[in-house]
């Protein structure tokens, strides 16, 4: 009976996980027409507005992250899904440092191949750069203030993980430019993601509530980026501004000038 029941606990425990990366593969997929009248916030881009279930997801999973700190219930799930996972582990992987990348690699790169974006490269370089940068402060501040042992003891950053934060920022940032051409390119994204959590977990370095909140911190400093930036670049009117990058060499020294035309 007790092998029974710890083998049933331990499958429970791997449906979870399952089931939570489902769910945020699942919360990408547009809502019915019929119900987008009542989750529009604003039209950031006057073609497609954010709506309010897309902020829902990622808070959902930072609430989960933050209640954790103080949920003995969640402090022995993350316990338990450490134990099995490490039971059954094998050799160390190091695809987790690489996967984090993939996402956003893809992101910058999937119009070289044919397939369309929804904004220019520039605006995709801004784009990126902030989110990445709001995520990247996001992070270190927590990681610097909230003090969480690792679960393999080698540090007290633990909380939250910014590998996977990392991915789900490429997964998200994918997602938002390429959603018109394919949902699969968003799934591909979102799968890379996952993928980086679970290694994030498989090689003991983060418990299950540290993926959450980076997975949390991730897509929501891109929503907040897609929600802010069209606004500031509307009121300044930096969609009317020419800017190219032009080399320059004087017989001594190589490098770039920026040029900017006005309207």
């Amino acid at each position: 009976m007790k092998y029974l029941f710890t083998k049933s606990w331990r499958s429970c425990c791997l449906i979870a996980v399952k089931c939570f990366f489902a769910s945020v593969l699942y919360s990408q997929v547009e809502t019915p027409k019929s119900l987008s009248s009542f989750s529009t916030i604003i039209d950031t881009t006057g073609s497609e507005p954010v709506k309010v279930k897309e902020f829902f997801e990622p808070a959902l999973m930072m609430s989960y992250g933050i209640i954790r700190m103080n949920n003995n219930l969640m402090h022995g799930f993350d316990w338990m899904l450490k134990s099995n996972l490490q039971k059954n582990r094998g050799p160390k992987q190091k695809i987790d440092d690489i996967a984090q990348y993939l996402p956003t690699v893809a992101f910058m790169g999937m119009d070289l191949i044919g397939v369309k974006a929804k904004n220019n490269l520039e605006d995709r370089l801004i784009y990126g750069a902030a989110a990445h940068l709001f995520m990247g402060i996001t992070v270190n501040i927590m990681k610097n203030s909230i003090a969480v042992s690792r679960p393999d003891r080698s540090a007290t950053n633990s909380f939250p993980s910014g590998h996977t934060a990392t991915a789900f920022v490429g997964a998200e940032l994918l997602w938002q430019e390429y959603k018109d051409q394919s949902i699969w390119y968003g799934i591909s994204g979102y799968t890379l993601a996952a993928c980086t959590g679970f290694f994030r977990m498989y090689n003991n370095r983060h418990w299950f509530s540290d993926i959450v909140m980076g997975a949390g911190i991730g897509i929501s400093s891109v929503k907040l980026t897609y929600l802010l930036f069209p606004l500031i670049q509307r009121e300044i009117g930096l969609r009317n501004q020419k800017l190219s990058l032009v080399p320059v060499f004087n017989g001594v020294h190589k490098g770039f000038s920026v040029r900017c035309r006005l309207p």
